[in-house]
């Protein structure tokens, strides 16, 4: 924005595979479909986002002077499934009611939130230090189908970090580096899920169906809840 003196960025990632279904079931019912089958597209298009993710990444940086440099970044990383009945789209956030309808597969939705903040200061050609803060917040609300009517997993954990380096060239032979950290973390949870599923949601890879847990009958099957 200002040369050497002000930036901004902004990045956004998503899986393309739902958009793209959905738009190639609109071509299809243009070109060949009647009434019935606009309507079943349109239903479908309103209740069901297959697994997905959508990260959205942006900051700044600001030379405030000619010794102290700041840069700011933000990451908002959210990871969907939905799959809804019409009777409980209305009102999405109301577990309770999601779960009342036998057509309600899941809802999923782990916001993540992540904020950090660097400070580099020259204090003099001797001395340099960095000071960094940051914040995460990582909340697992996930509603699959329960007689009780409750969430079956419900995980909440925030993380604070503070991070303080400094470097000091005492002479052109020694450099020496010291500093300070200070970590607290927090986890709120309420979990009614069986330890293979809770594993297969919170620790398995980055592939987008894995959640919904293993396919091959050779391999960990689970057969109830």
């Amino acid at each position: 924005i200002i040369k050497d003196k002000f930036g901004v960025y902004f990045s956004y990632q998503a899986f393309i595979y739902d958009w793209a279904l959905k738009r190639i079931a609109d071509g299809a019912v243009l070109l060949f479909g009647d009434e019935k089958a606009k309507n079943d597209v349109e239903q479908y298009k309103k209740y069901v986002e297959l697994p997905n993710f959508k990260d959205m990444e942006f900051g700044f940086n600001y030379q405030f002077s000619n010794n102290t440099h700041i840069e700011y970044t933000a990451l908002y990383a959210n990871d969907i499934y939905v799959s809804l009945s019409p009777e409980a789209y209305e009102d999405p956030s109301n577990p309770s009611k999601l779960l009342e309808s036998i057509d309600t597969l899941a809802l999923v939705d782990i916001p993540n939130w992540i904020h950090g903040l660097n400070v580099r200061t020259i204090v003099n050609n001797q001395w340099t230090m960095k000071n960094t803060a940051a914040y995460q917040n990582q909340n697992y609300i996930m509603s699959f189908l329960s007689e009780e009517g409750e969430p079956l997993l419900d995980l909440e954990k925030t993380s604070y970090n503070f991070r303080s380096h400094h470097i000091y060239q005492y002479d052109k032979n020694h450099i020496f580096t010291y500093g300070a950290a200070w970590d607290h973390k927090i986890q709120e949870y309420d979990i009614n899920i069986p330890r293979p599923q809770y594993e297969i949601i919170m620790n398995g890879s980055t592939d987008a169906v894995q959640v919904i847990g293993l396919s091959d009958t050779r391999g960990l099957v689970i057969t109830q809840n």
